[in-house]
C-alpha cells in the first residue's frame, strides 16, 4: 500500500510540474492546449496537468494526417500542443529527459532509495 501511494504522490507531483510549466507560459484561462500523443503515462500526466492549469484539453488521435491535425487545431485555436519526437531521440526519452529529470533526486528519497541529509546550522 505505501508503494501505491508513493507512486501516486510522484504521479501527483509530476502533473503538478507540468501544470506549472504551462502556467508559465501566461496563456489566458481557458485556452486550448492540443495533445497529438499515443495515449500512454505521459499524455494522462499532459492531460491532467492542462486540466490543473485551468486550460481545455484538445485531444488528437496520433493515427491522424497531418491536414486532419491542421484541421483540429485551427478549429480549436489551440495555443500549445504537445507532440512526440520521432527524428534524433524517441520520445519517451525527450520526455524522460525534460519532465522526470527534475524528480531523480526527488523520486529516489519517495521511494526510500535516498534518505534525507540532516541540515547544518
Amino acid at each position: 500500500m505505501l508503494i501505491k501511494l508513493k507512486l501516486y504522490l510522484l504521479f501527483l507531483l509530476t502533473c503538478r510540474l507540468v501544470a506549472y510549466a504551462l502556467k508559465s507560459l501566461d496563456l489566458e484561462k481557458g485556452s486550448a492546449i492540443a495533445i497529438d500523443m499515443p495515449m500512454n503515462v505521459k499524455s494522462v500526466v499532459i492531460y491532467l496537468a492542462i486540466i490543473l492549469a485551468g486550460y481545455v484539453v484538445v485531444s488528437i488521435a496520433d493515427s491522424f494526417a497531418a491536414s486532419e491535425i491542421s484541421n483540429r487545431l485551427k478549429i480549436s485555436k489551440a495555443k500549445v500542443i504537445f507532440t512526440q519526437v520521432d527524428s534524433l531521440i524517441s520520445s519517451d526519452e525527450f520526455f524522460d529527459h525534460v519532465f522526470f529529470s527534475f524528480f531523480n533526486d526527488f523520486s529516489d528519497l519517495l521511494l526510500g532509495k535516498t534518505k534525507l541529509k540532516e541540515a547544518k546550522d
